[in-house]
């Protein structure tokens, strides 16, 4: 790691000399060094800058974006989905308390005791209304 460093530094300083010794020549001659290829490489690096600065964050701030809003989504699709589970459960569980409550059914005929109770029943039904009423005289 610290040959690395070293190297680094060691190259950045000899390109700060060339730098500066370029830069000397062109002072002392009047001579702009490369002074063609200046303008092209100044227009890519302010592209590259605004592309950098402005760019670059607005894309990130639509990926961000994108991202929330599928994420919400999702995470609606996913509580509709729990609602509906839910929701399904509670109809389930409803109807198995409801057979549970259920009294049970005979296949067959009622006893001749019922029988002789609703046929009692009907008839006091079939009475007028004044005389259903039963009194005790005790």
């Amino acid at each position: 790691m610290v040959l690395f460093l070293t190297v680094a530094v060691l190259i950045s300083a000899t390109g700060m000399v060339l730098v500066l010794v370029l830069k000397s020549y062109e002072m002392r001659t009047g001579r702009l060094f490369l002074g063609s290829l200046r303008p092209p490489v100044a227009r890519s690096l302010h592209n590259s800058v605004l592309f950098i600065e402005y760019i670059l964050p607005g894309l990130a701030r639509r990926g961000v974006r994108g991202a929330w809003l599928a994420a919400r989504a999702v995470l609606k699709a996913g509580a509709a989905r729990a609602i509906l589970f839910f929701e399904a459960a509670l109809e389930r569980m409803l109807s198995i308390i409801r057979d549970a409550m259920q009294p049970p059914r005979g296949g067959g005929q009622a006893s001749q005791f019922l029988r002789d109770v609703a046929e009692h029943k009907r008839q006091l039904l079939e009475r007028p209304a004044n005389k259903r009423a039963i009194f005790d005289d005790q």
